[in-house]
C-alpha cells in the first residue's frame, strides 16, 4: 500500500509571526535576544532540534505559541527584537558608510568550500568554515556589500561517534533542506535557475540555493537534481569527500559554477576573494568570460582578472593544499583549457613550482594569478614564504609578496552574552562599529572580581550539565582544561600524555587536581588521527583518569560555545610552526578562559605574559621527537609549577585574585584584537581598496590598461636576461665610521627597456653571524646621465647610521605605475 505523505506544521499566532522571517535569517544566530525568542518557548524543544528555528517552528507545540504571544513579557521581548532586526536591515548606520562611504556600494564576492554560521546548519567541518561563517556575519555588521558561494552538501560532514573500542564511527545523514532557511534561487519569471558546468566531455548542472545572512547573501550549489545523470549527483553530497575525482569535481562545481551563478545574476563584483585553493577555477571561468565579453586575449583578460583577486592560504601543512596530476585536470578541464587560447604548457606553469613534476597544485595556481595574497597569523606568513618561495626564487625572503592578517572571530557568536553584558559591550550601535575597540574592553577592570568569577562559574555549571549527558560528573570547583580541535597529528592532542606516569599524578594531586574535556574529530582518511581517539577514550576509563577526563562525542559549533565558555583553561599543542593561526583559543579568550598554548599562529601575537601561559619557545628542534619531548616537559612544568598553584591560591570568597586578574587581561587584550570585525576591516584597507579601484582602472577603457601591462610584461620578460650592469664604484671602505656616507655609482645596460621599465636601486643590510641579512634597506638610485644609447649612469648617497656589519649590493627591478613590482618575478643584482 503506497501512503500520501502529508505535513502539518501549528500556526504561528499572528501577534508573534515575525518569528517566521526571523527563523529565514541567520542573524538570529548572533543575536542573544533573538534566540532567546524561540529558547523560551520551549526550552526543551529548542535543544531537541539543535537550536534549528526553521525545525523548532514546524514542531512545536502550537498552544506553546499561543501562550508565548498571551505573555507580556514575552512580548516586550519580541516587539525589541523585530524593532531592532528591522532596524539592522535597513542598514542605516554601518562602519563601511562612516569609514569608506565612495566604497560602500562596491561588492565583494567571498568564496570558500565550507561555511560554519551555526550549530544547526550542518555546512562545515571545522576551523575554515567556521571562519568563513564569522566573516560573513562581520561584513553583515559593518554594512560591507558581499556576497558568498560555496556549495550544498546533502550529507555535509560526517557525524561522529565512538564506539565501545574507542574507534571514530562516521556516520552520514541525508540533510533535508527544507529545514534549513534556505530558497531555491529563480530568475524573473519565477524559473529555477540552472547553471551550465562541463567535466570530462559531460554537460552538467546545477541549480542554486540561497541563504540570508543579515543584510548580505549566500549562495550555495547543489548538483542533486534530476538533470544531471545519477553518478554525477552525488557530487555535492559529502564535504570533503576522499573518493576517488570527487574532490576535482567539487572544486570544478565550486569554482567555475560559482562564477557563472553570480554572472547569471548580473552582479557586478569589484573584488573576488578565494578563502583557501578550493575555488581557484575561478580564475579560468573569469579569464573565458572576459575574453569572450570584450573580445580580448588571454593575457589581457588575465591581468584584468588578476588585478582584483585576492587570495588567503590558511595551511602551512602540505596534505592541506590540494593537488591534481595534470592528467587529471586535463580530462576534466579540457573543455575550458582548449578555449583560453594559449599552450597546455603555459596553462600548467601558472600552477606550478617544478614542471618536471606535471603536477597542478591549486594553491600556486591561486598565488600566481591574485594580485593580492595573505598567510593568517604573522607567523604564518613567514612560514607561507618559506613553502612558496619557489615561485619568486630570485627575490629576497622578505619581499616575496606574501603578506598577513592575523584571524579573528565574530565576538557576538562567540562571547557568551553574560560576559558581554558585564562590560555593556552588548549595545546594537556597538556591535554594529566598534567592538574592536580597546577602550570598550578596557571596561572589564571595573567588574567586580567576585561577579566575573560567578558569571565564569555559571556558565561552567552549564558546561557541565551537558557533559552529564554522557553519564559524567564533573565538581566544577576543579580547574578544568578543555582540549577540542580536528585530531590531525600535527595538533598533537596526545602531547599531554607523553609522560602518562607524571600526567597521571598531576591530574590526581589531592590539593590541586584535574579534569580534562577533549573534544574533535579526525578525517575518515585520517588513521593516524583517529588512533589518538582511541588512545585518549582508552586513557579514559583508566584508574587515575576514570571521571576526570571525558572526550565528547561529535564536536559542533553547538559544543564549541560551551567549552570555549565554561572551561577554565584552554589547552593548545600544535607541533610549531604547523598552526596557521587558530581560533578556538580567541573564541576561549574572550569569555575569560586563559589559554595554554604552543607559541604557534596567533598566540604570539597575542602572549603578553599576563594574559595566558606559553608552552615551549620559538626554537626550532632538529627532530620531531626532541620537540615533543621538550614541549611535553614545558607543559607539565608550567602546569604544576604556575598554573595550579594561581588556580587553586583562593580567597574566602572561593577564587583566586591573581587567577581572575589574568582572566580580565584575557579579556581586555585579546578581544579588541582578535575579532573579526577588526579582521574583515584589515582587508578592506589593505586588499579590497585596492582590488575596487583596479577594476575601475583595468575594466575600463576598452581594458586599455590590462592591454599596456599584458605587452609591457612581455617585453621586459624577453628583454630582461640582455641587460647588465656595466661597472659600479663605490666610496664605501671595509671599515667606516658611524655618520660616515657612501657615494654609490653604477652603469647599467637596458638594453630594449626604457628607463621607466626598471628601477635602479641600492640594498643595504645588515649581517648576522651567519652573515645573512637580517633588516635591510632600499634606496632609490638616481639616473644622472646618459652614457650611451640603452646605457644609463645611477647614483645614491647612503648615510650610515647606526653600526654594525653590513652587506651592500645594487640591483635592476621591473617597474610600472600598473603593476607591482614583483609580478615577474625578476631581479637583477650587480654581484
Amino acid at each position: 500500500m503506497k501512503l500520501q505523505k502529508v505535513i502539518v506544521i501549528p500556526k504561528i499566532p499572528d501577534k508573534i509571526v515575525g518569528l517566521k522571517e526571523i527563523a529565514n535569517n541567520l542573524w538570529w544566530s548572533w543575536n542573544a535576544d533573538a534566540i532567546k525568542l524561540f529558547s523560551t518557548i520551549d526550552p526543551d524543544g529548542w535543544e531537541k532540534v539543535n537550536h534549528n528555528p526553521i525545525k523548532f517552528l514546524n514542531t512545536v507545540d502550537e498552544e506553546k505559541l499561543i501562550k508565548a504571544s498571551e505573555n507580556d513579557r514575552y512580548m516586550t521581548n519580541y516587539n525589541m527584537v523585530i524593532n531592532k532586526f528591522d532596524r539592522y536591515m535597513t542598514n542605516i548606520h554601518t562602519w563601511i558608510k562612516d569609514t569608506y562611504r565612495e566604497y560602500k556600494d562596491a561588492q565583494i564576492a567571498y568564496f570558500c568550500a565550507e561555511y560554519g554560521l551555526s550549530e544547526s546548519f550542518p555546512n562545515y567541518s571545522g576551523g575554515l568554515g567556521i571562519l568563513a561563517g564569522d566573516y560573513l556575519k562581520s561584513a553583515s555588521d559593518l554594512g560591507i556589500n558581499m556576497v558568498a558561494v560555496g556549495l550544498l552538501y546533502k550529507t555535509g560532514y560526517f557525524i561522529q561517534r565512538i564506539n565501545e573500542y574507542g574507534e571514530q564511527v562516521h556516520l552520514y545523514e541525508e540533510n533535508d533542506f527544507s529545514d534549513f532557511p534556505l530558497s531555491i534561487v529563480k530568475d524573473k519569471e519565477e524559473n529555477r535557475i540552472l547553471i551550465e558546468v562541463y567535466m570530462a566531455d559531460k554537460t552538467l548542472y546545477a541549480q542554486a540555493w540561497e541563504l540570508k545572512v543579515g543584510i548580505n547573501k549566500l549562495y550555495l550549489l547543489d548538483m542533486d537534481i534530476d538533470e544531471n545523470p545519477p553518478e554525477y549527483r552525488k557530487i555535492s553530497y559529502t564535504l570533503y569527500d576522499s573518493g576517488p575525482d570527487i574532490r576535482i569535481k567539487q572544486e570544478i562545481l565550486l569554482g567555475i559554477g560559482g562564477v557563472k551563478l553570480l554572472e547569471t545574476l548580473n552582479l557586478n563584483i569589484a573584488t573576488w576573494h578565494m578563502n583557501e585553493g578550493h575555488s581557484a577555477f575561478l580564475i579560468i571561468e573569469r579569464i573565458l568570460g572576459e575574453m569572450k565579453r570584450h573580445k580580448i586575449n588571454f593575457y589581457e583578460a588575465f591581468e584584468a582578472i588578476k588585478s582584483n583577486t585576492v587570495f588567503t592560504t590558511h595551511t602551512p601543512v602540505p596534505a592541506g593544499n590540494d593537488v591534481f596530476f595534470q592528467d587529471t585536470i586535463e580530462l576534466f578541464l579540457d573543455f575550458y583549457i582548449s578555449r583560453l587560447g594559449i599552450s597546455k604548457k603555459e596553462f600548467f606553469n601558472l600552477a606550478t613550482i617544478y614542471p618536471e613534476e606535471k603536477v597542478f597544485s591549486m594553491t600556486v595556481f591561486a598565488l600566481k594569478t591574485s594580485s593580492y595574497s595573505n598567510g593568517v597569523s604573522k607567523l604564518h606568513q613567514e612560514v607561507s614564504k618559506k613553502m612558496w618561495h619557489g615561485i619568486w626564487n630570485k627575490l629576497p625572503y622578505d619581499e616575496i609578496p606574501i603578506d598577513y592578517v592575523t584571524n579573528g572571530v565574530h565576538t557576538m557568536t562567540w562571547q557568551a552574552d553574560e560576559i558581554s553584558r558585564l562590560v555593556g559591550a552588548n549595545t546594537e550601535e556597538l556591535n554594529r562599529t566598534s567592538v574592536d575597540s580597546a577602550s570598550v574592553w578596557e571596561a572589564v577592570d571595573d567588574v567586580p572580581d567576585e561577579l566575573l568569577w560567578k558569571k565564569h562559574q555559571d556558565l561552567k555549571r552549564n558546561l557541565f550539565k551537558e557533559i552529564a549527558k554522557n553519564d559524567v560528573k564533573l565538581d566544577p570547583n576543579v580547574l578544568t582544561i578543555g582540549f577540542a580541535r580536528r585530531f590531525a597529528t600535527y595538533k598533537r592532542a596526545d602531547l599531554l600524555f607523553r609522560d602518562l606516569e607524571r600526567i597521571q599524578k598531576i591530574v590526581n594531586y589531592k590539593e590541586t587536581p584535574i579534569q580534562i574535556i577533549f573534544a574533535g574529530k579526525a578525517h575518515p582518511a585520517d588513521a593516524p588521527g583517529q588512533s589518538i581517539i582511541r588512545k585518549i577514550v582508552e586513557l579514559s576509563k583508566m584508574e587515575g583518569f576514570k571521571n576526570k577526563m571525558i572526550l565528547l562525542e561529535n564536536y559542533d559549533m553547538g559544543i564549541a560555545k560551551k567549552l570555549v565558555q565554561g572551561v577554565d583553561i584552554w589547552m593548545n599543542t600544535p607541533r610549531r610552526p604547523y598552526e596557521a593561526s587558530g581560533t578556538s583559543g580567541q573564541k576561549a579568550a574572550i569569555n575569560g578562559v586563559i589559554n595554554f598554548s604552543v607559541l604557534d599562529g596567533w598566540w604570539p601575537e597575542a602572549y603578553n605574559k599576563t594574559n595566558g601561559f606559553a608552552i615551549g619557545t620559538y626554537e626550532d628542534f632538529e627532530s620531531e621527537e626532541t620537540q615533543d619531548d621538550f614541549d611535553a616537559h614545558s607543559l607539565y612544568h608550567i602546569l604544576e609549577n604556575e598554573i595550579l598553584p594561581m588556580y587553586y591560591e583562593k580567597n574566602k570568597a572561593g577564587y583566586s585574585e591573581r587567577w581572575v586578574r589574568y582572566m580580565k587581561n584575557s579579556i581586555k587584550s585579546i578581544t579588541p584584537q582578535f575579532n573579526m570585525h577588526r579582521q574583515l576591516k584589515e582587508y578592506f584597507a589593505k586588499f579590497y581598496i585596492e582590488c575596487i579601484q583596479n577594476k575601475n582602472l583595468f575594466y575600463s577603457e576598452d581594458f586599455e590598461v590590462a592591454r599596456y601591462v599584458s605587452k609591457w610584461k612581455e617585453k621586459v620578460t624577453r628583454s630582461w636576461n640582455n641587460i647588465r650592469f656595466v661597472n659600479e664604484i663605490s666610496t664605501a671602505k671595509q671599515k667606516n665610521t658611524l655618520g660616515d656616507e657612501i657615494r654609490l655609482s653604477t652603469i647599467v645596460n637596458l638594453e630594449s627597456l626604457s628607463e621607466e621599465d626598471v628601477r635602479v636601486e641600492a640594498y643595504i643590510g645588515e649581517l648576522n653571524d651567519k652573515e645573512e641579512v637580517v633588516n635591510y634597506r632600499i634606496i632609490p638610485m638616481k639616473a644622472k646621465e646618459i652614457v650611451s644609447k640603452n646605457t644609463y649612469q645611477y647614483e645614491a648617497n647612503i648615510r650610515l647610521d647606526t653600526a654594525g656589519v653590513y652587506g651592500l649590493n645594487t640591483r635592476i627591478v621591473p617597474n610600472s605605475k600598473f603593476a607591482k613590482d614583483t609580478d615577474l618575478g625578476l631581479i637583477k643584482w650587480s654581484k
